[in-house]
């Protein structure tokens, strides 16, 4: 079984996990997409994202705490039974079918992380100038 655990320890099931260019795509099977909404929605419990094989700690994915998007594919295929005939499939055998939701998270931009950290030099630099000319004005 492979699984997702996040920070609060909520273990979620997966059917694949990809990562790409600052993208974690998390595809899960017949996952509620409420749940699954309002689960990737809070940013802090994604701050790190473990992938689990068996009981087995595979990666763990930090930064991803943007939700980009949620889609649901209705009567994926999950499977095919080679063994067992059935003539009401396209195949002609046995298949599995489920919903298919697809969960895209992401990395901030670099720029953007550029900006905020620029934004809080200049707020750090404001407040050590207001120390000083108070340290000015007790001398003086």
């Amino acid at each position: 079984m492979k699984k997702i655990r996040l920070v609060d320890q909520t273990e979620l099931e997966v059917y694949n996990l990809e990562e790409n260019q600052g993208t974690l795509k998390i595809q899960m099977l017949d996952a509620d997409l409420n749940e699954m909404q309002e689960t990737f929605r809070d940013a802090e419990n994604l701050a790190v994202i473990q992938y689990y094989v068996g009981t087995e700690l595979m990666k763990a994915f930090a930064g991803y705490d943007r939700l980009a998007s949620i889609l649901a594919e209705e009567n994926y295929l999950v499977s095919i039974n080679y063994e067992e005939t059935d003539p009401d499939t396209k195949s002609g055998f046995e298949e599995e079918h489920a919903c298919l939701v697809t969960i895209k998270i992401e990395k901030p931009a670099a720029i953007e992380l550029v900006a905020d950290q620029t934004e809080q030099n200049t707020a750090d630099i404001d407040y050590l100038m207001m120390k000083q000319d108070e340290e000015e004005n007790v001398e003086g």
